[in-house]
């Protein structure tokens, strides 16, 4: 009895230790299964991180090539901008020495004045008189005010703007024949303009007594010789005085004799 207790027992040790034993197998192939996700997982990661790096690393070598790209680019630029101020400085150095060789008694020396920076004459093309800044052109051809608009246009210049009392003055000297100026109240009646956009309010009313009057649609300003302005329909035909601003000469003082300029 005793030796079938102690096989019993032996039996019983052998199938928990068979049993343990099918445990720990099954338990170090799960751990197996585990290891290898883990293994292919830090396989993945590592292929990610080096594609990642090279990426970068591709990416900053691209950028620095376009950085050195540019910064050679604005090189250029730069060098080639330099170049032309530097031709432009000769050119202006060639221009200021030209000045210096004008004949006194050249046209674009007739109104000059000292200023701190050296001399500066107004000038006008010729043909065209000069007072104060502007210069003026006396067109003996009658047109209407429309005509005489485009045309003193096409002259570079506008029709006349009055913009004080002498300026009056100066053309009741000039004028010789009814004249067109930049003066209209087309766009709505009584509200005169000026074609530069001088505002009305600011220059004088040099009208004739009871003028203006619009009698029969009359909405273009025209100047008498020797006289004041009257206002006029547009499609009459008047000669017309155009004005421009008078061209500027800047010019070292040595390049003009003291008599030219006077004291």
């Amino acid at each position: 009895l005793q030796d079938n207790s102690y096989l019993d027992t032996i039996y019983r040790e052998r199938d928990a230790l068979s049993l343990n034993l099918s445990h720990n197998m099954a338990a170090m192939k799960n751990l197996s299964e585990d290891t290898q996700i883990l293994s292919n997982n830090l396989s993945l990661l590592l292929d990610s991180v080096f594609s990642i790096k090279e990426e970068t690393i591709a990416g900053l070598v691209q950028n620095q090539t376009e950085i050195l790209q540019e910064m050679m680019k604005q090189g250029l630029l730069y060098q080639m901008e330099l170049q032309q101020y530097i031709h432009l400085q000769k050119s202006m150095e060639n221009i200021s020495r030209s000045y210096l060789r004008i004949p006194q008694d050249s046209p674009l020396l007739e109104n000059c004045q000292r200023i701190d920076q050296g001399t500066i004459c107004q000038f006008c093309s010729a043909g065209w008189h000069f007072f104060g800044l502007s210069c003026y052109l006396l067109s003996a051809q009658t047109r209407n005010w429309q005509q005489s608009l485009h045309w003193c246009r096409e002259q570079g210049a506008h029709l006349v703007v009055i913009n004080n009392q002498e300026e009056q003055d100066f053309l009741k000297r000039t004028v010789e024949m009814p004249s067109w100026i930049g003066l209209s109240d087309r766009d709505m009646e009584g509200q005169w303009k000026w074609v530069d956009g001088t505002p009305y309010d600011l220059t004088p009313k040099l009208w004739f007594q009871k003028q203006p009057d619009n009698l029969g649609n009359e909405d273009c300003a025209v100047l008498l010789p020797g006289s004041m302005w009257n206002d006029d329909k547009c499609r009459k035909l008047y000669s017309s005085v155009c004005e421009y601003k008078a061209g500027e000469l800047h010019l070292p003082v040595e390049g003009l004799q003291d008599e030219l300029l006077g004291p």
